[in-house]
């Protein structure tokens, strides 16, 4: 926020795409270096919103050079899913593959919506994921409802550890 702030005083950038640009990679880093849980995470994503719908508002309505974050989530939602459900030991074994018989509702809390990999995946073909922090929560409830009807010794047990510690990797990588 400084740096934009000095360079707004010192009349540094050339026009508004310029300013608008720092401002979309502040945002995406803040979301990229901080927890989705986090009150700066949820605040980048408030303010991200503000930006683009006050560009929107500038430019007329049209959206000529405001990038497609619904689409961007998307293609990222996609990759993280793709990356985490191929996921392989070194030799070959897909760590989800023992998980794919977790059943939809979870015996302990059936009052819960059902969930596993196989709802997850046609909400990302859907494109029923907006924001990543909510494809983050399903993804966790289904390794956390792994690890809860398996013991620690388990192969299931260990393979959801190892999804949920690639996935964090990943999700920071991208």
């Amino acid at each position: 926020m400084e740096k934009v702030k000095s360079h707004m005083l010192t009349n540094k950038y050339q026009d508004v795409d310029a300013l608008v640009e720092d401002l979309v990679l502040m945002f995406n880093n803040t979301c990229t270096y901080n927890e989705p849980e986090s009150l700066i995470y949820r605040d980048a994503l408030v303010l991200h919103r503000v930006l683009l719908e006050t560009c929107r508002d500038l430019e007329g309505g049209e959206d000529a050079n405001v990038p497609d974050v619904d689409r961007l989530i998307q293609e990222l939602v996609r990759s993280l899913f793709v990356s985490v459900l191929g996921h392989q030991d070194d030799e070959g074994r897909c760590y989800s593959n023992s998980l794919a018989e977790i059943p939809a509702t979870d015996p302990s809390s059936p009052d819960r919506p059902p969930l596993n990999f196989e709802i997850i995946r046609t909400n990302v073909d859907r494109g029923r994921y907006k924001r990543l922090d909510l494809f983050q929560d399903h993804m966790f409830e289904v390794l956390e409802k792994a690890r809860c009807m398996h013991r620690t010794d388990s192969e299931i047990f260990e393979d959801a550890v190892e999804l949920q510690q690639f996935f964090i990797r990943v999700r920071d990588e991208l």
